[in-house]
């Protein structure tokens, strides 16, 4: 398991969440709200807390009170510090009926085979009087968004989105089909929006924009910290990409407020613009800064090609000069061979009387 992180600033007075703010905004703004809405309804203190479809740990750090057991299919190596792991399938829980105070789900349910869905409501209903329930459902502009994101990011990254791959899938849950099954089993059902739909799209653009650049990459947390420092309060303004399900078995559940400020518009799309401007200018610089490696490794590959042949045409001029200075001492043994053949041909009987006497010729 891995230690929490420590929150990466020390101001805590406007912050809902402080131990939190580290963590991505779209995990901030549903377990917020999945937080709010358990206190809503179960009050202060201990409690027991059921979340399936987790193998993190990630609420301990929204509300380290509650007694947190994280059921997934899948166990998680890098789990944090103080997650109590459960092996299980969402679909046949492995507890007993009304073992837990609360039974949760985080994003979990559009990620569950549409065949199993109402199975799955079923099981969190049966474990526990009081459910909440955060998923993106089928509501206007969310697919349409996630199309998008989904588009993009394999787009600027060339990785696939995996999460958002599964979506469009299995396509995402309806939330009037997900609030029937609660009542059928004896629940009162009340709904309300999380998280604002257009800064998530924003927020997964960017974040995947700057994913895309490994210089820029450290960034990302930076976003991160911004939005659950100075915007968290647009996690209540419509339109939403999500939808928190609170029932309650028997009574009529209740809504937590929404957070003050939250239609603060103009400080809103400053720190947007703020943002898109930011991040597209470190882009566009990286962008540049690489096509400008690029050229130079280009430059300097091209450079190398022509050194290895010229590296090659040298020896070849080596060893052509060697064998021209042989032909040279060859051509000048052969040049001294006819001199002493044309001298023998211009004057034979003399030439022949002065060997045979051994006089020498005069200079």
């Amino acid at each position: 398991m891995n230690p929490r992180p420590d929150p990466p600033r020390k101001e805590r007075a406007a912050v809902e969440f402080p131990e939190a703010t580290w963590t991505s905004f779209d995990r901030y703004a549903r377990y917020g709200g999945i937080v709010r809405a358990v206190r809503a309804n179960l009050g202060p203190g201990k409690r027991t807390a059921l979340d399936v479809g987790d193998n993190s740990g990630w609420l301990l750090t929204f509300d380290d009170e509650l007694l947190v057991y994280s059921v997934d299919v899948a166990a998680n190596r890098e789990a944090l510090d103080g997650t109590v792991a459960v092996l299980g399938d969402g679909a046949r829980l492995p507890v007993r009926n009304g073992a837990v105070d609360v039974a949760l789900s985080s994003d979990a349910l559009e990620h569950v085979p549409p065949d199993h869905r109402d199975q799955f409501v079923r099981e969190l209903a049966r474990v526990s009087d009081v459910v909440v329930i955060a998923a993106p459902f089928d509501t206007p502009g969310v697919a349409g968004a996630e199309e998008f994101v989904r588009r993009y990011v394999e787009a600027v990254t060339t990785d696939p989105q995996d999460q958002l791959d599964e979506h469009a899938e299995n396509g995402l849950p309806s939330l009037d089909g997900t609030v029937d099954v609660l009542r059928d089993v004896g629940f009162e059902v009340a709904v309300t929006g999380n998280g604002n739909l257009q800064d998530w799209l924003l927020g997964m653009v960017l974040k995947h924009q700057l994913t895309a650049s490994p210089m820029l990459d450290r960034l990302n947390a930076g976003i991160d910290v911004l939005y659950n420092s100075s915007l968290a309060a647009r996690n209540d303004v419509a339109p939403y990409y999500r939808h928190v399900i609170v029932g309650c078995r028997d009574r009529v559940p209740v809504l937590f407020e929404p957070t003050s400020d939250a239609n603060d518009e103009v400080a809103a799309d400053a720190i947007r613009l703020a943002l898109v401007g930011a991040s597209l200018d470190l882009a566009l610089r990286h962008t540049l800064w690489q096509g400008t490696q690029a050229l130079h490794t280009h430059e300097q590959e091209i450079a190398d090609h022509l050194m290895a042949r010229f590296s090659g045409v040298e020896a070849a001029l080596a060893a052509l000069s060697g064998t021209a200075g042989a032909t040279d001492v060859r051509l000048r043994n052969i040049e001294a061979k006819l001199a002493s053949i044309n001298e023998l041909l211009r004057h034979p009987v003399r030439t022949v009387g002065r060997k045979v006497r051994g006089d020498r010729p005069q200079q």
